[in-house]
């Protein structure tokens, strides 16, 4: 009996199975034993193929023309075959689940074809006018038009020009990705366009970028398995990982990284560039846009995947530095824990005791100290010190007041002073915070009380009740008719 003989016949039999579950009594059941096992017992290649049959009669139920990809639950594939009496404890052992989704894939990508050459025959764009395809298209490239991906699908067939390009470089299949049109790609691909490697914009962008910036999972595991460039890059060294860091996309970056991903380059990338012209960056690794884009999960995924944590960018700043700048607490606790290093500067001679103290950390800034970072280095272009950065924060609360205590506990200079040459007193008069005021004549610093600068300096800034506050407290004694003249006097503006 030939090949196709067998396949018939098995499949005849299965369909008997079938049926025995469904309208036949129990007894036929027990007289279809023999051929179930006769199943069981053929070769691998004879199980497949009649496997196939049955997953062909299953896509074959799909009949909307425009829809190529279905996503299938395997799963509930497995249990249709269950239903058939193909798989069962005993086929399990032959057949995977991994062997028969990848089965399926490839019968899927068959009645994609077959589809796409239905699509061609049931065209209703009859004799086409191409320059009129061309003209339509490139409206919905340009965005005047609405975008349909049937209607492209239709363009393209009739023979639109798949290379139509909009001021920045964009085809139709950026137009595609950015929609989230993976059946349209599948034409482009089908009509000979290299979906994976072509760059469509004058940023140089990949499909795997954008697909990645866009946050459309199935789309960039499509490309990945057409084996694109992972660690491609664009004109500003980002990559398909970075995007994906930037925008937040979780399940993205962890499919990224099962594929094995750099997550220590170094880059930046073109999209915010594009939005605004002014917008100033520098290269940073996916671990820093994460802290700096707050997002706690992809920091973890990536801390857990072996990314350096002290990987400094182009400005010195670690991970640790950027979410303190930042102000992810979350995500600075987290590398904390997990051991970044407190004692890195960045390339302008900032500390994490600096951020920190600026950002009103009291806890980090304790471990800080506790780790010897020194109290009085100053910042390399504003001369700034942590203890000068705790009294500019603009905001008063309590964890600005311990942080200064903190601070001059641990031997912070008093006297040093900004590029702008002023000391932590003279800012704190600024900021209108009276108890870091306080403690810090308490520790010595002196009010300039001569010629009443200090009283003349709060009040030309309208800061009334810390003029009040030196009045009662340090010119009580001086404040006469005449010294009250001189303020006066000398105030530009009240």
């Amino acid at each position: 009996m030939g090949f196709k003989m067998l396949i018939k016949r098995y499949i005849i039999i299965i369909l008997v199975i079938f049926l025995s579950n469904y309208l036949i009594a129990m007894d036929i059941e027990k007289n279809n034993q023999n051929t179930k096992s006769e199943l069981l017992e053929l070769s691998d290649e004879m199980l497949i193929e009649i496997i196939q049959h049955i997953m062909i009669s299953y896509i074959n139920n799909w009949n909307v023309i425009s829809r190529f990809d279905h996503e299938v639950n395997v799963v509930n594939l497995i249990k249709d075959l269950n239903n058939l009496k193909l798989v069962n404890k005993e086929l399990n052992n032959k057949l995977s689940v991994t062997e028969i989704s990848n089965l399926f894939q490839k019968i899927r990508y068959n009645r994609f074809s077959y589809l796409f050459k239905k699509l061609k025959e049931k065209s209703t764009l009859e004799q086409p006018n191409i320059n009129e395809l061309n003209s339509r298209l490139n409206s919905i490239i340009n965005n005047e038009v609405e975008f349909d991906p049937e209607e492209v699908i239709q363009l393209l067939i009739a023979g639109a020009d798949l290379n139509l390009k909009d001021q920045n470089e964009n085809t139709i299949l950026s137009k595609a990705i950015a929609q989230g049109s993976k059946e349209l790609i599948e034409v482009i691909k089908e009509l000979g366009f290299n979906v994976v490697s072509d760059f469509h914009d004058t940023f140089k962008l990949t499909p795997l970028m954008k697909a990645s910036s866009y946050g459309h999972k199935n789309i960039v595991s499509m490309l990945l398995k057409l084996a694109a460039d992972i660690d491609s890059k664009d004109i500003y060294k980002g990559t398909a990982l970075i995007y994906a860091c930037k925008r937040g996309h979780t399940d993205i970056v962890k499919l990224l990284i099962d594929h094995n991903a750099d997550v220590n380059h170094i880059g930046d990338t073109a999209i915010y560039y594009k939005i605004d012209e002014n917008y100033s960056s520098y290269k940073r690794s996916a671990l820093i846009y994460a802290c700096i884009y707050d997002h706690l999960e992809i920091v973890e995924l990536l801390v857990e995947s072996k990314a350096d944590i002290n990987l400094q960018d182009e400005c010195g700043n670690t991970a640790l530095m950027s979410a303190l700048k930042y102000r992810r607490k979350d995500i600075v606790d987290f590398l904390i824990e997990k051991g970044a290093n407190l004692n890195i500067k960045n390339f302008k001679n900032e500390t994490t005791l600096m951020l920190a103290s600026y950002q009103g950390y009291d806890d980090i800034v304790k471990l800080c100290i506790q780790n010897g970072i020194d109290v009085n280095e100053q910042e390399l272009f504003d001369k700034e010190t942590a203890l000068i950065l705790a009294c500019k924060a603009y905001y008063n609360n309590e964890h600005y007041v311990i942080i200064v205590k903190m601070l001059l506990e641990a031997g912070a200079d008093i006297t040093l002073k900004d590029k702008f040459d002023l000391c932590a007193l003279k800012i704190a008069l600024y900021r209108d915070n009276i108890d870091i005021i306080n403690i810090l004549i308490k520790a010595g610093a002196k009010i300039e009380d001569t010629e009443f600068n200090d009283l003349i300096y709060v009040l030309e800034n309208c800061k009334y009740k810390v003029a009040v506050f030196l009045i009662y407290n340090y010119f009580k004694a001086k404040f006469n008719a005449y010294n009250l003249y001189k303020i006066v006097k000398q105030i530009k503006r009240v």
